[in-house]
Parts: C-alpha cells; sequence; structure tokens
C-alpha cells in the first residue's frame, strides 16, 4: 500500500483503481461538469472506488462552500483547503 497518490485533471475513466493508497488526492472541480475537470460527484465515486484511507478534494473553486458540500460527501471524504497540512 503506497501512503499517497494524486490524480488531477484527468477523466474518471483514465484513473486507475487498482493501487491501493493510505490517502489518496483527486481533482474535483465544481458540481457543475467542466471539460477538464472531474466534478465533485465523480471524485467521490472514484474514491469510493479506489478505497483510499482517506480521499482529499482538489482544485475547488471559489464559489464551493466548504462546509455545506463537505457535510454531503460520503465517509472518508474531504475537501481540500489551502494550509492544508497531513502527515503522511
Amino acid at each position: 500500500t503506497l501512503r499517497a497518490g494524486y490524480q488531477g485533471d484527468r477523466p474518471a475513466q483514465e484513473i486507475p483503481m487498482t493501487v491501493r493508497t493510505g490517502q489518496q488526492f483527486i481533482d474535483g472541480l465544481r458540481d457543475e461538469p467542466h471539460p477538464t475537470h472531474l466534478t465533485i460527484a465523480e471524485a467521490a465515486e472514484v474514491a469510493g472506488a479506489v478505497r483510499a484511507g482517506k480521499t482529499w478534494l482538489t482544485h475547488l473553486t471559489h464559489r464551493t462552500l466548504h462546509a455545506e458540500r463537505e457535510s454531503t460527501l460520503p465517509p472518508g471524504v474531504r475537501l481540500a483547503f489551502d494550509g492544508l497540512s497531513l502527515d503522511l
């Protein structure tokens, strides 16, 4: 098991689902579709398939209200934020 993995700016079908990690970082731009980024819902779905210990969604727009949106995410999926510090 890897300690951490990063998947950014890739369509969900291109993200490998076989690598287990302790913490995963996945691009999840916003709720509305975007041509080059996953939506938050798509990123949460990928997180479930990857089955990391904890998944952090990155590249969020400034329009995402963290407290409101994070409360709707599955267990183990969180929204990353500026200044986030993690022990790997």
